[in-house]
């Protein structure tokens, strides 16, 4: 079966999980496979869902740390559920797994807030000046890029894209859902932050595939983009690549130059 030529948002594909009083259950098409896998952000946004059976949907997520245990296949379903850890005054700890068959596939510790009156207050801002519809675009290839990519409009405006050999491999990249539909929501946003591609395959001559380990992300202004379909701007640094493993991290950034997200990973590569 090949990839439909039409591109799908994240939150339409999350909302076609069938619900039961303990778990959702996902089939995905070939469209949204990284390698062999689902793409790690479907993954998420999945599990996410599941937490938010425990969580009112007005309690912003703060936190999550997630951890790939093994590929989740497009051949048949998998199952996302959810144990509530503890809920406290305004800070809520929920764990997540996707299984499929007898497979733990993922797994994450998801840190729910509600806001509160404080006397502390900053607001990191980073403006920048490219015009990521002037720039280059990381067209979707395939055999060469993950199925996922045609789901996502992504744009170079500094660094190397991967298997080019690059001496610097830290860069600044646009990213926004391709189809023209979509809007950011807690779903979409999930997604989106796993999307740009390990920035260590940019030093790499020829191709040769990578997988995340694990993902710590921090979600700092995600409701400045909901209801948009903005750009959102990379900033992507690798700060060390030895033994077959990689150790990188992104600044995310709405178009006005405020922090939206921040995401730390740990790579597996195989080449």
């Amino acid at each position: 079966m090949s990839p439909p030529a039409t591109p799908q948002s994240a939150s339409a594909l999350i909302a076609t999980a069938s619900e039961t009083d303990n778990h959702l259950e996902l089939l995905v098409g070939e469209s949204w496979l990284q390698g062999r896998s689902w793409f790690g952000g479907v993954q998420l946004a999945l599990a996410l869902r599941a937490v938010r059976r425990f969580v009112d949907a007005d309690t912003p997520v703060r936190s999550v740390h997630m951890t790939f245990v093994a590929p989740i296949l497009h051949t048949e379903p998998a199952v996302a559920s959810a144990t509530l850890l503890r809920a406290g005054r305004s800070v809520t700890h929920v764990k997540a797994q996707v299984s499929q068959g007898d497979r733990i596939c993922f797994q994450c510790t998801a840190i729910l807030g509600a806001g509160r009156e404080s006397t502390a207050s900053y607001a990191r801002k980073s403006p920048s000046n490219a015009d990521p519809d002037a720039a280059s675009r990381f067209p979707h290839q395939p055999g060469v890029t993950p199925n996922l990519i045609q789901n996502y409009d992504m744009r170079w405006v500094r660094g190397a894209p991967p298997f080019t050999a690059a001496k610097d491999p830290n860069s600044t990249i646009y990213a926004r859902p391709a189809a023209e539909h979509a809007s950011y929501d807690e779903s979409e946003i999930l997604a989106i932050v796993d999307v740009i591609p390990p920035p260590v395959l940019s030093l790499l001559s020829q191709p040769a595939p990578a997988s995340s380990m694990n993902c710590a992300l921090e979600l700092v202004r995600p409701e400045l983009v909901y209801g948009t379909r903005q750009w959102l701007r990379f900033e992507v640094t690798l700060h060390d690549a030895h033994s077959g493993y990689a150790w990188q991290s992104a600044l995310i950034y709405a178009e006005n130059g405020v922090l939206v997200a921040i995401a730390h990973q740990s790579v597996a590569v195989f080449g």
